[in-house]
């Protein structure tokens, strides 16, 4: 019964303390924090309050979690009642409380605390072809994390965490960024490059989202000024460091595109398209010198097929090379003429193929070769190579018309003598 009795008096000396906060508002309060802890959050008081002002999720996420952390702290207090000591600490968060709710920075009870910061979806729209015109001459500006959590968690790496399941480090992030960053190179390269075939459209994307750049983009922004490896970390592997300053850079665009769910995403796209046209601004160039720079109609869909026309084919190298000195008595073949071997710089794989020829006179002779981050590039660049030997190729092609010509000859000498 004593303890029955301490407990109906502390409740009575909340009360007192929320009717002086609150005046008329209290019993309101009261009666939904007794009575309402199982309500549905879509009929809590504050419901229908104005939505917030966006333009800095980062400081609505702040007050979020202080307002939070009040209701939370008021909703034991009412439950466990408080002592003299716990009362003026109580009257004080009241106050705090209140002055959140009228500046409506906030809803004013849990559940609605919580901001989504999950960004809108990337729509291709969003996303334009690379432009000689617009290759930046300098770094580009880095864009900002607008929350201070991630941006801490971007430069943390695990050794300096308590190893808690809660702890935030670049990890997390980084698996987030990797994703966003491989579908805005894809689209980029695509929306750029329509006639590159997925091999080589992929070779290209390999070059802007490899470790190695990407720790160059890092380092370049200053990143490994600001990374907290944590005490314990002794791995100073240049590699290890290269996958490391690799991982940040993405946990970066996600902190990025996270931290703003209105313009995040657009502001990481503006950045990484500007960035990465440095890396590649010769490939962008030669493409808009192409003959095949033309719209894709994947990016540009009319609602219907066009009917189909006739129209000219271009050969690739090897079919043109064919075409010149190719004849059923002759055989050209392409095969490697070195193993492979890595690009020191970009850490591709380097193929090494030439073209041969039997026939003409020639046995097994090496026409031309090509290295090239893939066979099927290097054997269209081997058989240039050879297309571009001006003087082998009069010769050969000056073989070919003596062999045509001799077979129509003989040709028609057949003809004649079954007429007869």
């Amino acid at each position: 019964m004593e303890d029955l009795g301490r407990t109906n008096k502390r409740k009575y000396e909340v009360g007192n303390i929320l009717d002086a906060e609150n005046g008329s508002d209290s019993k309101k309060y009261k009666k939904s924090q007794m009575h309402g802890s199982n309500r549905d959050s879509n009929n809590v008081q504050g419901h229908n309050q104005e939505p917030w002002p966006l333009h800095n999720p980062s400081s609505h996420m702040r007050f979020a979690r202080l307002a939070k952390v009040l209701d939370e702290t008021i909703e034991e207090c009412l439950k466990d009642g408080v002592t003299e000591v716990d009362a003026d600490s109580l009257k004080k968060c009241l106050q705090l409380q209140k002055q959140l709710q009228k500046s409506k920075n906030v809803a004013a009870t849990p559940h609605h605390h919580i901001i989504s910061n999950i960004p809108s979806t990337l729509p291709t729209t969003l996303v334009t072809p690379w432009n000689s015109r617009d290759i930046p001459k300098s770094l580009p500006t880095l864009p900002l994390i607008h929350d201070e959590t991630l941006e801490k968690a971007t430069f943390t790496h695990t050794n300096s965490g308590s190893g808690k399941i809660t702890d935030l480090d670049y990890e997390q992030l980084e698996w987030v960024g990797d994703a966003y960053i491989e579908l805005i190179a894809t689209l980029l390269i695509s929306k750029t490059f329509p006639a590159l075939n997925p091999g080589k459209s992929s070779q290209v994307r390999e070059r802007l989202v490899k470790n190695t750049q990407l720790s160059e983009y890092s380092r370049a922004y200053g990143f490994h000024k600001r990374i907290n490896l944590g005490p314990h970390f002794a791995v100073r592997d240049n590699e290890k460091m290269i996958k490391i300053f690799g991982d940040i850079f993405e946990a970066y665009v996600a902190a990025v595109i996270l931290s703003d769910p209105v313009n995040g995403l657009q502001n990481a796209v503006k950045w990484l398209k500007d960035l990465w046209s440095m890396t590649i601004k010769k490939d962008i160039v030669s493409q808009e010198n192409s003959v095949l720079n033309y719209s894709s109609p994947l990016w540009n869909l009319s609602g219907k097929p066009e009917p189909a026309t006739k129209q000219s084919v271009l050969l690739n190298p090897k079919d043109q090379l064919a075409q010149a000195i190719g004849a059923k008595v002759v055989k050209i073949s392409y095969r490697d003429t070195a193993k492979e071997t890595k690009c020191r710089k970009t850490k591709l794989p380097i193929f090494s193929v030439g073209v041969f020829l039997d026939g003409w006179g020639e046995k097994d002779k090496k026409l031309g070769e090509g290295k090239a981050n893939g066979k099927k590039e290097a054997g269209f660049k081997a058989a240039e190579q050879a297309l571009n030997n001006k003087k082998m190729m009069t010769v050969l092609i000056e073989k070919k018309r003596l062999h045509d010509e001799q077979r129509e000859l003989e040709r028609l000498a057949l003809e004649n003598a079954q007429a007869l």
